[in-house]
């Protein structure tokens, strides 16, 4: 199959931050909100542990994943608080 992480339970309740709850999923964004500006936005809400815009491309929204040219957004996101 496809590589799971290593001691990740079936269900994603591998580390401290699994908790579904915490999650808010976003819709309507402008193709071009990157995460990092989705990440300062919730953050009037609390605090934020991640932000993720959904791409096309298979996913390249955490973290460092725009990248030079980066892949198609969505326009949607997902935002994770502590």
């Amino acid at each position: 199959g496809k590589g799971k992480a290593h001691g990740a339970s079936p269900y994603g309740k591998g580390g401290p931050q699994a908790d579904d709850s915490c999650k808010v999923f976003v819709g309507s964004l402008n193709f071009k909100t990157r995460w990092q500006t989705l990440k300062d936005f919730m953050a009037q809400a609390g605090t934020v542990n991640h932000a993720k815009i959904l791409m096309k491309d298979g996913g390249k929204g955490w973290d460092k994943g725009w990248g030079k040219g980066g892949g198609l957004s969505r326009g949607m996101g997902v935002v994770e608080f502590a």
